[in-house]
């Protein structure tokens, strides 16, 4: 399931507001459960998704200026709903604290 969140994340980061150098992808160290991270840096937050090969992700939005958490989710990917639908209250999340 990893590599169906590498793909998707390649994909938006051409079509993500951001500048594609501030979306960047990380597979974290080897293990019995495998896990890619994308970190999105605008202006006013931080943002992350974790997600492990066994669908289960984490994803936050931070404020910069106050350190606040803006967007917090734990759940379990089912590869039957896109990642765009998935995802899309995050990047709601993000786009609203970025203006």
């Amino acid at each position: 399931m990893l590599d169906v969140f590498v793909t998707w994340v390649n994909s938006i980061r051409s079509r993500h507001p951001c500048n594609r150098r501030d979306v960047r992808i990380w597979m974290a160290v080897p293990s019995s459960n495998p896990s890619a991270y994308v970190d999105i840096d605008a202006p006013n937050v931080v943002a992350r998704i974790t997600f492990w090969n066994s669908g289960d992700y984490h994803a936050e939005v931070l404020s910069k200026g106050t350190g606040d958490n803006i967007y917090a989710s734990l759940g379990h990917f089912e590869s039957n709903v896109s990642l765009d639908d998935e995802f899309a209250e995050f990047f709601e999340s993000l786009n609203q604290a970025r203006k």
